[in-house]
């Protein structure tokens, strides 16, 4: 089973897995990284290389970011060409409940691919639901 990695500025993704727990979404394998202001980057890459170890278990690790050049994305991305991994920016729930849904039938880019369409596919207005 691939690992998934959540990371955020602040507790977003806490919340996240808050979220996916009330909703019932099997949150094994999956791991979650704030970044605080007080958070040094050394340690904080040390973090984020041992959520990688622990999370992989052959399989690889999806990572879902909150912002693109964000110090989250900027942080894990010095790890893509070290890791098996792939990397996600523009965390929401939709896409957050389809990466533990279909972890398991895609490829980590496939995965990646298809995350980004399902969170573009669920943002959407009032008026074009109603019309």
């Amino acid at each position: 089973m691939k690992g998934i990695l959540l990371m955020s500025h602040g507790t977003l993704c806490y919340g996240m897995i808050n979220s996916l727990e009330m909703l019932g979404a099997d949150t094994d394998k999956v791991k979650a990284i704030a970044l605080f202001q007080d958070t040094g980057l050394d340690d904080y890459a040390q973090e984020i290389s041992g959520a990688l170890e622990e999370l992989d278990d052959g399989e690889g690790v999806f990572v879902i970011t909150d912002i693109i050049s964000g110090t989250p994305f900027n942080q894990v991305c010095h790890f893509y060409e070290k890791k098996n991994i792939e990397i996600i920016t523009g965390m929401n729930l939709p896409m957050v409940i389809f990466a533990i849904h279909y972890r398991d039938y895609y490829s980590l880019e496939e995965l990646g691919n298809r995350c980004i369409d399902e969170a573009k596919n669920c943002m959407v207005t009032m008026k074009s639901i109603l019309y």
